[in-house]
């Protein structure tokens, strides 16, 4: 790994109108999805895991659409 790469992961960023409603579209559907699987699933193991792996989804979707290098329109 290069300090560049370094650099991107680390970094703070900030994110302008478009690339923050991609990001809150991510959060709507997740939530969403979490509240699907709260109202059928009795609380357990797994839909705890479900529930700590559909944050990483928000929070890897989301880093995915703030680390993306290309202009905003």
């Amino acid at each position: 790994m290069d300090n560049l790469e370094i650099d991107k992961r680390f970094s703070y960023r900030t994110v302008g109108y478009e690339k923050t409603k991609r990001m809150q579209d991510i959060r709507r559907k997740s939530k969403e999805l979490a509240l699907m699987i709260n109202s059928n699933i009795d609380d357990c193991r797994e839909k705890s895991t479900a529930m700590t792996k559909l944050e990483e989804v928000v929070f890897w979707a989301n880093a995915g659409i703030s680390r993306d290098e290309r202009q905003e329109v």
